[in-house]
């Protein structure tokens, strides 16, 4: 059993239109879901529209330069990760 809020955002994290469920943490989970695709980590391919235009991203304030430095630490994580399997 998960608490309300993880299901929530699970099940709404494609759409930010729902503002009964709008929370932070919905934000970041949308603009990671977009993120992965830009990245290529997906079977979907990216939107190609930029990661500053996004939703979730102008709600958490987040502009091109702070969105390509998480992208890069991401990827220095996923490098990482891999490296050791």
């Amino acid at each position: 059993h998960f608490p309300n809020e993880i299901i929530n955002i699970v099940k709404y994290h494609h759409q930010l239109d729902n503002k009964a469920h709008r929370t932070v943490e919905l934000f970041i989970v949308h603009l990671a879901n977009h993120m992965v695709r830009d990245m290529g980590f997906s079977l979907k391919s990216g939107d190609d529209a930029e990661l500053s235009a996004v939703e979730s991203a102008k709600l958490l304030k987040l502009d091109e330069v702070s969105l390509d430095r998480i992208k890069l630490i991401a990827m220095e994580d996923i490098e990482d990760i891999i490296g050791k399997i």
